[in-house]
């Protein structure tokens, strides 16, 4: 994805529901099918399953947001090992998120209702060599649900066994990390949800020419 040319304004909110169209376009299987995973592995995906146009609007936003993105890497001596570039979402990502086909989706999933934790949700910017470490997502309180929506996501070989365009998930003890049980990969127009604050997850090393864009958030249960 190319930063050169950000765009000068976003679309707006998913507020007229006769006029926008819908989020998702994915059918019950595969609702079902990311709910077995979810319950084997603690995390599923729904592949390309964004409506063109809803993805168009993210990645429109995307592009504004990141020119006030700032970088985040974690110290030598850090216990999770991170570099990427976060920023803010911007009223449409909210919206999304906030929206009636994403609640359903996670009660659909999940069994309960949640609220976004705004404060702990972002865009996402991967370039080569930025990573996320093996992790819980904390603090649990705040994200008892993961959710992972991908705008972008190139690689000069995606089927490299070293790519960073997947996402490894393990057990929901240290000891499992590094023999996944799931690697889900990154693909443009995917959403992923999961337990993140009870599975351990990460986001290995981007190669050289991989990058990806990504809302991730958290969910919690409602006040």
């Amino acid at each position: 994805m190319s930063h050169a040319h950000a765009h000068t304004g976003a679309p707006g909110p998913l507020t007229n529901a006769a006029a926008t169209p819908p989020v998702l376009v994915t059918g019950d299987d595969a609702v079902a099918a990311m709910k077995a995973s979810v319950t084997r592995y603690g995390f599923g995906e729904l592949p390309r399953s964004l409506h063109g146009d809803v993805l168009a609007g993210l990645r429109a936003e995307a592009e504004t947001q990141f020119g006030g993105a700032v970088h985040a890497e974690s110290g030598d001596e850090a216990p999770l090992r991170y570099r990427a570039r976060v920023a803010g979402l911007g009223d449409y990502a909210l919206s999304l998120l906030k929206g009636p086909e994403m609640t359903a989706l996670l009660e659909g999933v999940f069994g309960q209702r949640f609220t976004l934790s705004e404060n702990i949700s972002c865009y996402t910017f991967y370039n080569s060599d930025d990573h996320l470490g093996a992790h819980q997502d904390s603090p649990a309180e705040q994200c008892q649900v993961t959710i992972i929506v991908y705008l972008h996501a190139t690689s000069p070989d995606r089927d490299a066994p070293d790519t960073g365009l997947v996402l490894n998930v393990y057990g929901e003890e240290p000891e499992s990390v590094g023999h996944a049980r799931l690697r889900i990969p990154t693909v443009a127009g995917s959403l992923v949800l999961g337990a993140g604050s009870r599975f351990w997850h990460e986001r290995p090393r981007l190669k050289p020419g991989e990058t990806v864009t990504a809302i991730t958030g958290c969910y919690r249960r409602p006040d």
